[in-house]
């Protein structure tokens, strides 16, 4: 890994690390567009570099990981971006953990608001006797 330039100083193809201070009389360095693209660039750069290749499961293992039969995995398949490994569509399937937590995240269900049915009086018997209650205080 390089190291860092000295104050002031350039690398080539890199940015010129500007003197910064903190007193408040100075006015902070400034980009111009072709620096922060240059930026942009770097740290794209960067993440590229880091990024893990993709990891590819078997049918086996993204029905374990589902709690779901490998039937099932197998029918959604096309949904969950799967890649086959072979000829004449006998081959294996494998799929990317990334597109299959995708595929399910495009398939969430979204909670629906409860709707409150109005409460309707109850419809009262005509003609029918109700018991007597008892009165406070009073025992049989």
């Amino acid at each position: 890994m390089p190291r860092p330039a000295a104050r002031g100083q350039v690398w080539p193809d890199r940015l010129l690390i500007n003197e910064m201070s903190s007193s408040p009389d100075r006015d902070p360095p400034t980009l111009d567009d072709d620096a922060i693209e240059a930026v942009a660039r770097r740290v794209a750069e960067l993440l590229d570099a880091r990024r893990a290749p993709a990891s590819y499961l078997s049918t086996a293992a993204v029905a374990q990981m589902l709690d779901v039969s490998e039937e099932w995995v197998r029918d959604h398949a096309a949904e969950f971006g799967a890649v086959r490994l072979g000829d004449r569509g006998r081959g294996q399937l494998r799929f990317e953990h990334e597109r299959v937590w995708r595929a399910l995240d495009e398939r969430r269900l979204e909670a629906a608001p409860r709707r409150r049915s109005p409460r309707r009086a109850r419809p009262r018997a005509a003609g029918v006797r109700l018991l007597p209650l008892p009165e406070p205080g009073r025992s049989r």
